[in-house]
């Protein structure tokens, strides 16, 4: 198992601005570990359409799914990605499928 550095984070605003719009403030670090990506199985294969397996990944970090619950961005190897779906699989692991964006 290859084990790489992870971020999990939470975007936070602050007030409004004088339109209504939220104000970003900078994200919240919700857990910062070990995280590692994982193979789709045959069955998700079948299942998902290639488009998705093409523009979707997930890994899995060794943390209960109550600390990663509001997670919006996940930072591995230096790349961003935007959480899709979250999955608990407690009390010790839990995945995250994450947008890929190609450059």
């Amino acid at each position: 198992m290859i084990w790489t550095d992870c971020i999990i984070k939470k975007s936070t605003t602050s007030g409004q601005d004088s339109l209504g719009n939220p104000i970003q403030r900078d994200p919240v670090i919700l857990w910062s570990g070990k995280g590692r990506f994982t193979n789709w199985t045959d069955l998700e294969l079948k299942i998902e359409d290639r488009t998705i397996t093409k523009d979707e990944q997930a890994f899995v970090i060794p943390v209960p799914y109550e600390t990663i619950k509001d997670a919006e961005k996940a930072v591995m190897n230096d790349v961003e990605y935007v959480v899709n779906d979250k999955y608990d699989l407690s009390p010790r692991w839990s995945v995250l499928k994450v947008k890929v964006y190609k450059s």
